[in-house]
């Protein structure tokens, strides 16, 4: 059986690439539903619009970059079980894979906030003699 990261952890990263295609194609669109929102009739002369659009578009590319780390280790994080252990594969192009046999495993650690047991998932930590 192979197991990834449940995808509900990734609903935030999905809205930070959302926004962050939003900032990067048209920050001065979002600047003016800031406007709107703040209820700002006038900008005030000190606020250089098109300055602050550039900083929204690196902004906005920055978040995109970032979203888009965290949905790569989406892909490139795999846990596998076997009769014999279990087997954890890193990576999409180049992969590292770590194989510990179940009578090897020493103890396994259940992590799970108040949300993750309302959402019913958790995080598990395995130990054995000479890896993590």
């Amino acid at each position: 059986m192979v197991y990834r990261q449940a995808l509900r952890w990734f609903i935030q990263h999905y809205a930070e690439l959302a926004i962050g295609i939003l900032l990067t194609i048209s920050p001065y669109k979002v600047l003016g539903w800031a406007f709107t929102l703040l209820s700002i009739q006038e900008i005030p002369e000190w606020f250089s619009v098109p300055g602050w659009g550039e900083v929204l578009r690196f902004g906005g590319l920055l978040l995109f970059l970032w979203g888009l780390r965290f949905i790569y280790s989406y892909f490139a994080i795999k846990l596998c079980f076997d009769n014999d252990g279990v087997i954890l594969k890193k990576g999409i192009i180049a992969q590292d894979q770590v194989q510990i046999r179940f009578g090897d495993i020493k103890t396994i650690g259940v992590q799970q906030s108040i949300l993750n047991r309302l959402l019913d998932e958790a995080a598990i930590a395995e130990k054995s003699p000479g890896t993590d």
